[in-house]
């Protein structure tokens, strides 16, 4: 199933992967992961570790993430306006992704702090959950408050795939499950760059 939920003034896509990417990204082989340095990364000793994945995946997981990123901007005009707003669509500049990354989580161990992506939107698909973790949101209304949007996520939830506005603070706190891992991969959909 696949829908959008709004939320004060602002909402985000809520899909599932296939079966078939689901399998290859939880059955992945480790040793063909590169880490992936970021200026998050840098910044805190506890952030999550990011990994880059073997390209013949990436191609996978960005066809599907296209087909229903398209599908959403077709059928819903708030997410062509959210877009509008953040940069000129008759620019001409081709929408592109970005090669995703690979989150690997341990318990009581790594989180990612209050950050945003330099993006029209983002996504996250989540291969494997703890019993209990959420990702948080943060943002103003259209009156200036401070609001706070918490998405619990539990096993259920794994192959589903989010996909929200870039510029939204969003974060991941440690959660405390020992032994279990949570393991998320992430991607960003940009205009592309001249001459890249």
């Amino acid at each position: 199933m696949s829908e959008y939920i709004q939320f004060t003034n602002f909402g985000y896509i809520k899909s599932t992967i296939s079966d078939s990417l689901l399998k290859k990204l939880k059955h992945i082989d480790r040793s063909q992961l590169v880490q992936y340095k970021t200026e998050l990364s840098d910044s805190y000793s506890s952030c999550v570790p990011h990994f880059h994945m073997p390209d013949e995946i990436d191609t996978m997981l960005i066809e599907e993430v296209d087909k229903m990123f398209i599908h959403h901007l077709n059928q819903n005009p708030d997410i062509r306006l959210c877009i509008e707003r953040q940069g000129n669509l008759s620019s001409g500049l081709p929408l592109g992704y970005e090669k995703p990354w690979m989150n690997i989580f341990e318990s009581d161990i790594h989180h990612l702090p209050n950050h945003d992506h330099y993006s029209l939107y983002n996504y996250n698909i989540y291969v494997t959950l703890p019993e209990s973790s959420s990702i948080q949101f943060s943002y103003n209304s259209t009156i200036g408050m401070n609001m706070n949007q918490i998405i619990e996520l539990t096993p259920d939830n794994e192959g589903e795939i989010y996909m929200f506005p870039g510029p939204i603070m969003h974060s991941v706190p440690p959660y405390y499950h020992e032994g279990q891992e949570r393991i998320s991969v992430v991607g960003n959909k940009k205009f592309a760059v001249e001459g890249k």
